[in-house]
């Protein structure tokens, strides 16, 4: 473990049971709200439990969380966390606290479990093809079954996020209606933009000899052109009308590979991943 240097602003002391434990300030809130979603699945039911010392297991005392705000507050001078800020306006009252801000606790519950989410959930990628499924743009697209997981999870990963606030009665009203419209803009925005997302498309090159013939995936994960999300309508409007030239360009490509070629091809197999990188997307949100 690195030494902590306790002259420095980002290291707390904290005085328990007659002895200091010094922490860095960003480990101490991860321990405080860990224990806030202490248990939280993927129902997003969150039952919390009051923060305790990692290293004696003793509550942190009100006096130990005041101390910790203002030493953020005004020895750090760093934004405070909206979860402790808010528990701070609750009088770091445990109980009124789980009460009056479960929605922003299971909202908290969503961020973790999204960013830690793995292709080995099964519900999670359930999830990200019933999200596809029910956008009129994105349902169009062919996902390979052989399309890796991990590169599906890693780019939904943003939209999922929104998914489930939209889903889990976790915002009022307005809040989920400018949640689902943006929703389904971005994936618009992000079919209209790479259409064939997920497909496994053949690149041929000839060969003289079968030696020379090979076979292998290859996973094309970059993105060629910068896609901002926020563009205006009309670069939205020009990827409209530049989709009948690709479908066109598109069924040229299938009718040249379609016809006969006596000579020996080399196979390489590309799954199309290119999607709009991702600038802080729903931040707001």
């Amino acid at each position: 473990m690195e030494e902590i240097d306790t002259r420095k602003s980002h290291a707390f002391e904290l005085f328990q049971q007659n002895k200091r434990f010094y922490f860095l300030v960003s480990d101490l809130i991860n321990v405080i709200r860990n224990a806030l979603i202490n248990s939280c699945d993927g129902s997003f039911f969150v039952t919390s439990k009051r923060p305790t010392n990692p290293y004696n297991n003793c509550e942190f005392a009100l006096h130990d969380l005041y101390n910790l705000y203002f030493h953020m507050r005004l020895k750090m001078c760093v934004t405070i966390p909206e979860f402790f800020h808010l528990w701070y306006l609750d009088k770091f009252n445990f109980n009124v606290y789980c009460i009056r801000r479960d929605r922003m606790l299971k909202r908290l519950c969503i961020e973790t479990y999204v960013n830690n989410a793995m292709a080995s959930d099964h519900m999670v990628v359930e999830d990200i093809f019933e999200m596809i499924a029910e956008n009129k743009y994105t349902r169009k697209w062919l996902i390979h079954k052989d399309f890796p997981l991990k590169t599906l999870v890693e780019i939904m990963r943003p939209y999922l996020r929104v998914f489930y606030l939209v889903n889990y009665d976790i915002l009022d009203h307005d809040e989920e209606l400018m949640c689902r419209t943006t929703l389904e803009l971005k994936l618009r925005q992000f079919y209209l933009y790479n259409p064939n997302f997920g497909r496994r498309s053949i690149e041929t090159s000839h060969q003289f000899s079968p030696k020379n013939t090979a076979s292998k995936w290859n996973y094309m994960c970059g993105s060629a052109t910068p896609f901002l999300f926020g563009q205006s309508t009309s670069t939205v409007n020009n990827l409209e009308n530049e989709e009948e030239k690709k479908e066109e360009k598109e069924q040229e490509q299938q009718e040249q590979q379609e016809q006969p070629n006596k000579e020996f091809i080399s196979i390489t197999h590309h799954f199309n991943t290119n999607a709009i990188p991702v600038y802080g997307i729903f931040n707001t949100l």
